[in-house]
């Protein structure tokens, strides 16, 4: 494919989708570079295959989806933003700083709020809990209450998943070439390694392609873009971008896991867990949760990262107001399969079903009590930026004659502190609740920095492998989102993060590849 393109993008997950819906009707010709097609095929998920080498970690075959829409096609629809706070330098967590400013981050996630369709950018629980929904009296100096918010706005859909979402947008865009099994193998420089000419892509049926462009952006994820730098290394001898070594490192990931269970003596004290529970509010077209975090000035007091806690009841999933719930809205969707269980349930629970009743009659919202069984605590934790931590490429060749990758995973000693203080810190402010107490995982108080494989994974999250630094022995981009060294090279996702905060990375992400195509779209204007 040759011509006056403007902008080539590789990968159509969510950040590539955004930065093309984002160029939409402007004056630049793109082309959307998509591995897989428009339904998930197992030979083009082969090509994701590699090793894990550290701690363990999930199968890699199936933890990027290369398929149009990426993957939104299988993520929860979990939105929320950073804080000002995990943007700065920590000076207890080496490597970390992001070279921009909040303010450069922040005006951005409105729009992405819109992609990942959800309404108003207010993530303060005080904004969205109704009066009968009180939340736990805790310090908010040491730990602070925030919401996570649901994708998408309709309640009964899954999470915005972009390929299917925008495929009508993309394909009617007169400016927007979406190209499928299109597998990028190759990155073709000038001779001076300063410039990129080219892409190289292939089909499995053997057609090879070659798009020229102003200016290139690799969206592939944070284990795919270092593999396509890495192999691109027969002009640069170490890859692309990778003068200082530093391509591949710093991978991070959020470590999540139950970490322990608040005991309740007193039913009263149930209700408040209610605020806590995935829930939609009365009058929204969403779902939403209230959680706590460690405040940053309990993160500098304990030396900690950031970290946030869930915390998860056992509903009843059998009791009349569940059923009566469900009920209401099977009737209205015409779905009878449960109806005569759920009318059973409805007949010998009625109490139960009246309380639910009178507070609609009252017009405010009633969430039914936790049960007597313990009370959940889930932590999604950051990881601290460790340059051992990282992606590495093998001898092993995939089908297309791509070399693999190997995932070297290795959460730190910070990372285990970080677990065990956030939970001590919630355990306590817990205790001064009248009839409710925590107890922790007795593996937490280990004197070594082991964390049970059985008790604390990944969140699916791979992040920091392409790091923004504010120079090339820093990071592999730069605050631009540009590979240092190459003037016309970008990188869009989470690979970009240099420190990862608690909050999962979809709509941080998306925020950034909307800010990526403003500077695209501005530089482009002034180049032309």
């Amino acid at each position: 494919m040759t011509g006056d393109l403007s902008v080539a993008i590789v990968g159509a997950g969510p950040a590539g989708i955004s930065m093309a819906l984002e160029l939409i009707n402007k004056r630049w010709d793109v082309v959307l570079l998509e591995s897989g097609g428009k339904e998930i095929e197992e030979r083009t998920q082969g090509l994701c295959e590699g090793e894990n080498v550290g701690r363990p970690y999930y199968p890699l075959a199936y933890e990027r989806i290369r398929y149009l829409g990426g993957t939104t096609h299988h993520w929860g629809g979990w939105c929320v933003p950073l804080t000002p706070e995990d943007l700065k330098k920590r000076d207890w967590v080496p490597h970390s700083g992001w070279p921009i400013e909040w303010q450069q981050l922040e005006e951005f996630y409105d729009r992405a709020q819109q992609l990942c369709e959800l309404d108003r950018l207010d993530y303060d629980p005080a904004a969205w809990l109704e009066p009968t929904f009180p939340l736990l009296p805790l310090n908010e100096d040491l730990l602070e209450h925030y919401l996570y918010k649901w994708s998408p706005v309709d309640q009964w859909r899954p999470p915005t998943q972009f390929g299917e979402v925008y495929r009508d947008q993309l394909k009617s865009a007169k400016n927007i070439n979406v190209v499928l099994h299109a597998n990028v193998l190759d990155i073709v420089c000038a001779d001076t390694v300063t410039h990129v000419n080219s892409v190289t892509a292939q089909s499995f049926g053997g057609r090879r392609l070659t798009v020229n462009a102003k200016v290139f952006v690799l969206a592939a994820g944070g284990l795919e873009t270092p593999r396509l730098l890495l192999s691109a290394n027969h002009q640069a001898p170490a890859g692309l971008g990778n003068d200082y070594d530093l391509v591949g490192r710093f991978f991070m990931e959020h470590l999540y896991g139950m970490v322990g269970h608040i005991l309740i003596d007193d039913a009263d004290k149930a209700r408040w867990l209610a605020s806590y529970e995935k829930r939609v509010p009365d009058n929204e077209r969403l779902k939403i949760s209230a959680a706590i975090r460690t405040s940053h000035k309990a993160q500098e007091m304990k030396r900690v990262l950031n970290a946030g806690l869930l915390l998860r009841s056992h509903i009843d999933k059998g009791s009349g107001y569940v059923s009566a719930r469900r009920l209401a809205s099977s009737l209205a969707n015409g779905d009878r399969s449960s109806l005569f269980r759920d009318l059973g349930n409805v007949l010998t629970d009625l109490d139960e079903v009246a309380l639910w009743v009178h507070h609609r009659r009252q017009g405010t919202n009633y969430e039914f009590p936790v049960t007597k069984n313990p009370v959940a605590i889930w932590i999604n934790s950051e990881q601290a930026p460790n340059p051992d931590s990282r992606v590495t490429l093998t001898d092993d060749i995939d089908e297309l004659g791509m070399r693999r990758i190997a995932l070297d995973w290795r959460p730190g000693a910070l990372d285990k502190r970080t677990l065990l203080e956030s939970t001590k810190l919630f355990a306590e402010e817990v205790a001064r609740i009248k009839n409710m107490r925590v107890k922790l995982k007795e593996w937490l108080f280990t004197s070594d920095d082991s964390m049970p494989v059985s008790e604390i994974f990944g969140g699916h999250h791979q992040m920091g492998t392409t790091k923004m630094g504010g120079s090339a022995q820093q990071g592999v981009v730069d605050s631009d989102c540009r590979v240092f060294g190459l003037d016309n090279l970008y990188i869009a996702g989470s690979s970009v993060f240099p420190t990862v905060g608690y909050a999962n990375p979809t709509l941080t992400l998306v925020a950034l590849a909307v800010r990526l195509a403003a500077r695209l779209d501005s530089t482009l204007s002034l180049d032309s």
